[in-house]
């Protein structure tokens, strides 16, 4: 990178709640929510951006992809459970490869200039990826400064969110459990400076958790960019949430970490597990 550069990364679970705390994080005028970038990849060309168009057609991420089509011609990672966590330990034992961290580097460089060429140029980008692979890789990248935030929501609200999928509870209790544990284990051993926050803390006081996170990494507060008619480009995180508002006056829905989507023979796993 020719110049330093910084970024926010959310690290954690899947269906945490990451996007709607990134989203009003990223309402910041000196902050950029870019969304899930290690989700990047060929599917993203039709992809709907939260203005309505297709990513390929949006003013915003069309030309870009046009520029990054190398990047966003990549193949589309499976999600399995399995597979995340060989690739979560592939990367903390031997590390990343040197042409994926130039790759990645370049992009977030590239993507850098592109904002300010779009008369948008922001400090700090944030990236809601979650995966630890990615903050492992992050950190292997000399010139970036990384604020690392570790989001967590309850275990029940989190599996429920899951099996609303059609996953299964115990293996959603499995590798919630699994990827927790590499996640606090990796922060301890390597002294990761990071703020955890509970989701649960977030949706109910979502002004002074923001306001906690720009205070623990000495990030200043240049006051709210977007107005309730400016439109919002995100092309990544959850759909739902992503397409609640397309405006910077983004809502919260707090029902969602109250409904229970459980069959009995559900509940009866749950409490054998004690949750």
């Amino acid at each position: 990178m020719s110049k330093k550069q910084s970024i926010i990364y959310l690290l954690g679970h899947s269906r945490s709640g990451s996007t709607v705390l990134c989203m009003h994080l990223g309402r910041r005028s000196n902050l950029f929510y870019a969304g899930e970038l290690k989700k990047f990849n060929r599917s993203f060309h039709a992809r709907r951006c939260t203005c309505g168009e297709a990513a390929k057609d949006c003013d915003f991420w069309g030309p870009l992809i046009s520029q990054e089509m190398k990047y966003f011609n990549r193949g589309i990672d499976k999600d399995i459970s399995i597979l995340l966590f060989v690739k979560n330990m592939k990367s903390l034992f031997f590390g990343n490869s040197r042409k994926l961290i130039e790759e990645e580097k370049a992009f977030l460089e590239n993507l850098a200039i592109y904002k300010e060429e779009k008369n948008q140029a922001v400090s700090i980008m944030i990236d809601s990826s979650k995966s630890l692979n990615r903050l492992v890789m992050y950190r292997e990248m000399k010139d970036l400064e990384v604020y690392t935030i570790y989001l967590e929501r309850d275990l029940r609200a989190n599996i429920a969110s899951f099996v609303k999928r059609g996953n299964g509870v115990l293996n959603s209790y499995l590798r919630l459990k699994i990827n927790g544990a590499l996640i606090k284990r990796y922060l301890s051993r390597n002294k990761i400076n990071h703020i955890k926050i509970k989701y649960e803390d977030f949706i109910s006081q979502p002004e002074e958790t923001i306001q906690n996170i720009l205070h623990k990494f000495n990030i200043k507060d240049e006051g709210v960019s977007a107005s309730e008619n400016e439109t919002v480009h995100l092309i990544s995180g959850n759909e739902k949430t992503r397409f609640r508002t397309t405006t910077g006056n983004y809502k919260i829905d707090q029902s969602a970490n109250l409904q229970d989507p459980f069959s009995n023979w559900q509940k009866n796993i749950l409490r054998l597990l004690g949750i």
